[in-house]
């Protein structure tokens, strides 16, 4: 027998041994070997061409995979690379599960980002938005409301400053701030396209409605004052706007648990469902963008709630699912805990329960009596 043999007889062995540490029974292996096999995301003999390693001692390939492969760094196929998965998505990486059973049997539901994410931007970006050409230029209203955030608030403000589409309008409202936040705006920020109100402490959904109450625009975008636009954001948004007859749109949001930190990194790019969104809201605020004529129909924000009021109002404003996701990162969020976050502080679940339950009566209702119509 030559050391290639004795090799790959090794390596036989020590997966044997990775088998019985990491399954207790055979039976678990088979059937993530099962899913495997139905998704169509491994392909043996790509993987055998790409690690001849596995190939040369006819190890069987999908069990290679999954039992060491992944866990090495090897990819299942070109379609999907693992690594790229662990990195946009921190949950999966915690949880320790396999990174492509975990897209297969909820990431791909929850549509969650892979490894050709970047390409399809791309693509949507070269081949669709820079392609349509602006020939009006409706202005836009920016609600940006705030209280004790006069470190944060700057980079927003700056943000919109350097949008490559200029004809906006930024309504401020401070909502009875006590660290001098509108002697800093009046003091350092001087454009005249920044106009700057005052509330008396009534929360942050009275704040967005007195900024709504004053806009002049056509369409109205949202930014909250922990968070930064892509300098591209107003632009494609409005080219898409007049190049379709939608009502509203959203683009991608790029979540930093810290902005010092790309691992901790999560994409929300989830396509249109109203079904879906009544069950929980994947459309932030923050990359939200609709006609002003929606406020005219559907009114403002719920004053009466204290957390949740985005997806309450993004509820009612596209169930006409007159809209879309436009491909391409909108928005840099910061998801890092702060004591000045309202979520840190009320109760999600009443507020959750509330809109959820207010909002899938309604679709029921409007089932049962397109029904009766028929």
């Amino acid at each position: 027998m030559n050391f290639e043999e004795l090799e790959c007889l090794h390596k036989i062995f020590l997966l044997e041994k990775m088998i019985h540490k990491k399954y207790k029974r055979i039976e678990d292996l088979e059937n993530e070997k099962m899913i495997l096999q139905k998704s169509g995301l491994f392909k043996e003999e790509w993987y055998w061409n790409t690690y001849p390693e596995v190939g040369k001692c006819q190890i069987d390939a999908i069990t290679h995979f999954l039992t060491v492969g992944e866990k090495e760094g090897k990819d299942a196929s070109e379609y999907f690379s693992s690594s790229f998965y662990l990195d946009h998505h921190q949950d999966v990486k915690e949880s320790g599960m396999s990174p492509i059973l975990h897209y297969i049997l909820y990431g791909k539901l929850e549509e969650r980002i892979t490894s050709d994410f970047s390409n399809k931007i791309d693509e949507w970006i070269s081949n669709h938005i820079l392609k349509i050409e602006i020939k009006e230029n409706p202005l836009v209203s920016i609600i940006l409301p705030t209280k004790n955030r006069i470190n944060l608030l700057p980079e927003a403000i700056k943000s919109v400053l350097n949008q490559t589409y200029q004809n906006w309008e930024l309504l401020i409202v401070d909502d009875h701030s006590s660290d001098g936040t509108p002697k800093m705006i009046e003091e350092k920020f001087l454009d005249k396209r920044i106009k700057l109100f005052t509330n008396k402490g009534k929360g942050v959904s009275s704040a967005r409605n007195t900024g709504l109450e004053n806009s002049l625009g056509e369409y109205v975008a949202y930014l909250d004052s922990d968070n930064k636009w892509t300098q591209v954001y107003l632009e494609y948004m409005i080219k898409e706007f007049l190049n379709t007859s939608q009502n509203w749109a959203y683009a991608i949001l790029k979540r930093y648990e810290s902005f010092t930190d790309e691992k901790s990194v999560t994409y929300f790019c989830k396509n249109f469902n109203y079904q879906n969104l009544t069950i929980g809201n994947y459309i932030d605020l923050n990359i939200f963008m609709h006609k002003k004529e929606l406020f005219e129909l559907y009114g403002g924000f719920n004053e009466d709630l204290k957390i949740l009021v985005d997806w309450d109002l993004i509820l009612r404003y596209t169930s006409d699912e007159n809209g879309k996701l436009n491909y391409f990162i909108g928005c840099f969020y910061d998801n890092s805990s702060r004591e000045d976050r309202i979520t840190n502080a009320e109760n999600m679940e009443n507020a959750y329960y509330l809109i959820s339950e207010k909002f899938r009566k309604k679709d029921k209702f409007l089932d049962e009596e397109a029904d009766i119509n028929e």
